[in-house]
């Protein structure tokens, strides 16, 4: 809703039939140089990061309608007087209701969230709010923020857990919520960040979800959520015949469209409709044989069976939803903590581009990952396009792979790029790598030396050199200085 205004949130609205242009995503914030973190109070944290009228406030919603820490935040700027916030909160629910007062005073004067139900929403509908009121997708939000359309001045973020450096987790103490996939964005691109926790120790966390060097502000807060909160009905698998009829229609329409193979990967939502379909999937899985790839999403039990049970390799989790979940998300290592960038935005460049570690050679394109490549990569060396060929091997995310002179006609530059892009991408699977050049060979945990087709020498790398009469050794001496042993 909009008063009096062209502008939102966001920055000046566009026309509806004006040319829709993606942005790009901005570098992340720099490493917090506050020495002592720890803050007495939110109010502490109010002045010190110089919260003052129309600042922007973000939280997370992994508490759900447990949340505590939005209100705790927003009574604090009511107290001191403030006015004209823009409440950037990734979700509200019924537990926020005494926002509407805040809407009332003018303290919280515009919103943008994902989803909004309860007072608030009813404050909006009935014409309270003097700003405007924005619903982005979780990933339309993601992708705001890393824009930098969305100007976050303090991001707040309720943790179970924290140290007293910054750090921060939700998948450790007796609040443990999942990981903190939503407040990762915030926390790496927020002027200022302060943790809110309901622990803080001094021995390391078993996770990071929220690095150190992006939180300014360390504060203790008695149950920034509750757990009893997180799961809702809307969480909870429908047991409709309605619902189990939209299960079995889902899953049809996957095995008709060929998709119910080796390496499907599902991305599933949290609603009820959504959950009944998992299992129904899994059984379809079972029934051809078939394992699927990763699980994404909000995550709940039914998810985890998915993996559990063998059918998937592992989840990709932004959020949990109930208590199987967030245990699954402390224990098991095939379960995965995700942003909400790397889960929906746009404009993210993608897990595959960071882990394969080549996003400074993206970056050094004249336009990035939308860089004209031509037909067939003709517009790329030959060590580009091997990168570019290891970039989708590791979109397929195989469990075994077999490279072919992966390192064969390229620069030395380039011999570099694919050797690290290797370390990174031969990680968690088996590799098979048929090569002369020794730089790809010295980092197998076997090498087998093939003379004429027949096989002349098998073992590690430093016991194959330590033999001097070898094949291997000489081969060896021969490239000697010529190529990047492993972990340099």
């Amino acid at each position: 809703m909009l008063k009096g205004s062209a502008r939102s949130p966001l920055g000046a609205l566009r026309r509806m039939d004006e040319p829709k242009i993606l942005p790009r995503a901005l570098p992340p914030r720099r490493a917090s140089t506050v020495a002592h973190k720890e803050l007495a109070s939110i109010d502490a944290a109010f002045d010190a990061f110089g919260i003052t009228d129309g600042s922007t406030l973000s939280f997370h919603h992994h508490f759900r309608n447990g949340d505590r820490t939005v209100l705790a935040v927003m009574e604090c700027a009511a107290r001191r007087g403030l006015r004209g916030l823009t409440l950037a909160a990734s979700s509200l629910f019924p537990v926020h209701d005494r926002l509407r007062e805040h809407i009332a005073s003018g303290v919280v004067q515009q919103i943008v969230t994902s989803y909004l139900k309860g007072a608030a929403a009813d404050a909006v509908t009935d014409d309270e709010l003097q700003g405007m009121a924005l619903l982005q997708s979780h990933g339309g939000r993601a992708r705001a923020i890393a824009a930098g359309e969305l100007r976050i001045d303090a991001a707040f973020i309720a943790a179970p857990c924290a140290e007293r450096n910054g750090a921060a987790t939700g998948r450790a103490g007796a609040l443990a919520c999942g990981p903190l996939g939503y407040a990762m964005v915030d926390a790496a691109y927020a002027r200022h960040t302060a943790v809110l926790a309901h622990e803080i120790r001094d021995t390391p966390l078993p996770f990071v979800d929220i690095p150190a060097d992006q939180v300014d502000a360390v504060v203790p807060l008695d149950r920034p959520g509750t757990t009893e909160g997180i799961r809702s009905g809307a969480t909870v698998p429908a047991s409709t015949a309605a619902a189990r009829k939209i299960g079995h229609l889902a899953v049809e329409a996957i095995r008709a469209a060929g998709l119910l193979h080796d390496g499907l990967s599902l991305q599933s939502g949290a609603g009820g409709y959504s959950l009944a379909a998992v299992p129904v999937l899994a059984q379809g899985l079972r029934a051809k044989g078939a394992k699927g790839g990763f699980v994404s999403g909000g995550i709940t039990g039914a998810h985890v069976k998915i993996v559990a049970h063998g059918l998937a390799r592992e989840i990709r989790d932004v959020q949990c939803f109930d208590q199987d979940a967030i245990l699954s998300s402390m224990t098991d290592p095939w379960h995965k903590a995700m942003s909400a960038a790397a889960y929906a935005s746009p404009i993210h460049s993608g897990p595959v581009v960071d882990d394969l570690g080549v996003r400074e050679w993206v970056a050094s394109m004249p336009a990035g990952l939308d860089t004209g490549v031509g037909e067939r990569g003709d517009q790329l060396s030959a060590g580009e396009r091997q990168l570019v060929a290891l970039l989708r091997a590791g979109l397929a995310d195989p469990d075994v792979l077999i490279l072919d002179e992966a390192t064969s006609s390229v620069d030395a530059l380039t011999e570099v790029r694919i050797a690290r892009a290797l370390d990174h991408l031969a990680t968690g699977r088996t590799t098979i790598a048929i090569a002369h050049r020794l730089s790809t060979a010295a980092r197998a945990d076997r090498v087998l030396v093939l003379e004429q087709g027949l096989l002349v020498e098998d073992g590690p790398h430093n016991q194959l050199i330590a033999n001097p009469a070898g094949q291997y050794r000489r081969l060896y001496e021969i490239q000697a200085g010529g190529f990047l042993m492993a972990g340099e």
